[in-house]
């Protein structure tokens, strides 16, 4: 159900602002097409992984892949697409991609299928321009013991270069998800200080316990956190971020949950759902909500929501949105409105469902 890649931590390897121009990270977006039909790529990679979103030009609903470097070499790349409702039927990309030109290769949609035809360029259009920061590591309890149990720790975001307005706007928005007060101007000190401070902690709060307890139940003694922030859809006046996360803290299982946000670089705004739909709009969107997931989840109109495993038989809109260009998104946690076991629950309606609930403003910015 996790919608990021657990990525291995090796040592204390990270990269500040300076080196994330290299080839060990970077964000891209790709144009292109996947055989007939127009798509966008945004990929962020972190040495060897490879995370981030796709969409068809003509729908604009962002689909998560993840991937690494295939046993070919550095930037012949293996992705797999999560496409909210198909659990068992994800897409594959297996591509080679050179971040001064563009990429090619092959999309299945399945394992079976017959393989689709994939070229892109990169796209350097958009502004801001991004670069990709992460750090990594990992530190045992007790490093005398034969199994120690570990804390790992992962963060990576995109971060805008430049110093314009948008660029300091976007920044903030950035920070706050790493409950940053203050946006630095170079991110990576910040991400590293985080994980020396995950770590260091981890020592101090379990350094009473016995060796004894600590062999007996090693894996209530491990712990993990992973945090992406990551470009969705982005344009001029509309760019959705998704900043995922992932914790285990000893229990049963781990928790992984998405946080949405649309921002408007150009006017240095955040998206309310008042900017985007009209009173009668918002009254609507359960209605709606419930006829998409109904389609995603391929469950039958006259059907109960809770046959499909939802704790009622019906879905209200939350504030946890992202936004394209044709279309808006929900997220839902695990737990909020289905089981655990149902994991993130991704909901899509698009603007041709709702071209008569737009906000006129927002109508005419989409339009553009």
């Amino acid at each position: 159900m996790r919608k990021i890649q657990l990525l291995v931590a090796f040592g204390l390897l990270f990269l500040l602002p300076q080196t994330s121009r290299s080839q060990s990270g970077w964000f891209k977006t790709f144009t292109g097409q996947i055989d007939k039909y127009p798509f966008t790529l945004h990929l962020h990679k972190a040495g060897s992984s490879y995370s981030g979103f796709y969409y068809y030009q003509r729908i604009q609903q962002p689909i998560y892949v993840s991937g690494e470097d295939t046993s070919a070499g550095p930037g012949v790349i293996s992705l797999l697409a999560f496409v909210p409702g198909a659990v068992d039927m994800n897409e594959r990309f297996e591509i080679k991609a050179d971040t001064l030109t563009g990429l090619s290769g092959q999309w299945k949609s399945h394992a079976d299928s017959a393989a689709k035809t994939v070229i892109a360029a990169v796209n350097r259009d958009l502004s801001p321009r991004f670069d990709f920061v992460y750090t990594m590591g990992d530190t045992p309890l007790r490093p005398k013991l034969a199994e120690s149990p570990q804390a790992s720790y992962y963060a990576a975001t995109v971060w805008p270069s430049g110093n314009s307005a948008a660029t300091q706007f976007v920044r903030r928005q950035v920070a706050s998800f790493f409950d940053l007060k203050i946006a630095p101007v170079a991110i990576g000190a910040s991400l590293l200080q985080l994980r020396n401070h995950f770590l260091t902690d981890y020592k101090k709060d379990f350094r009473d316990v016995p060796d004894s307890d600590i062999v007996s139940f090693p894996s209530g003694y491990t712990m993990t956190q992973d945090q992406s922030v990551l470009i969705m859809y982005q344009q001029a006046q509309i760019l959705s971020l998704a900043s995922t996360s992932y914790s285990y803290t000893g229990g049963a299982h781990g928790f992984g949950a998405t946080q949405y946000v649309a921002i408007n670089p150009l006017s240095q705004k955040k998206y309310k759902i008042t900017d985007v739909l009209l009173p009668a709009g918002r009254a609507a969107l359960r209605s709606y909500l419930e006829k998409w997931f109904r389609i995603q989840y391929k469950l039958a109109r006259n059907s109960s929501l809770e046959e499909a495993g939802l704790f009622e038989n019906k879905i209200e809109a939350n504030n946890n949105f992202y936004l394209t260009a044709k279309g808006i998104g929900f997220g839902y946690a695990p737990y909020e409105i289905g089981p655990y076991a149902m994991g993130e629950i991704n909901i899509f309606i698009p603007f041709s469902e709702l071209k008569t609930h737009l906000q006129p403003a927002f109508a005419k910015l989409i339009a553009q």
